[in-house]
């Protein structure tokens, strides 16, 4: 497994599991204990898109993986579609109802 997937340490999964207060979210579907995840931004190689054609420079890009059982008990589950909303510093992600 490249070092870039690997699971955090010990530590950072005691701390990453600890609940928090929510203080001031906008949000009328938050509980009111939030539980927090420290999650490492890796990279992932993205092969140029004229690469088919010839042999040009891809580039790294910036990529998160967010996987496990909590996601599911957070109102994820397997195969849902997920709403992402970017703003300065902030990612907020929503399931989508089709």
């Amino acid at each position: 497994m490249p070092n870039n997937l690997k699971s955090s340490s010990a530590k950072e999964k005691k701390l990453s599991r600890k609940p928090i207060k929510a203080k001031n979210i906008a949000s009328d579907s938050l509980h009111s204990t939030i539980h927090r995840r420290i999650l490492t931004v890796s990279s992932r190689y993205r092969p140029s898109e004229s690469q088919m054609y010839y042999k040009g420079p891809g580039t790294n890009v910036p990529f998160l993986r967010i996987s496990g059982r909590w996601l599911e008990e957070a109102g994820f589950p397997i195969d849902c579609k997920v709403d992402v909303i970017v703003d300065n510093n902030l990612l907020i992600i929503k399931p989508v109802e089709v």
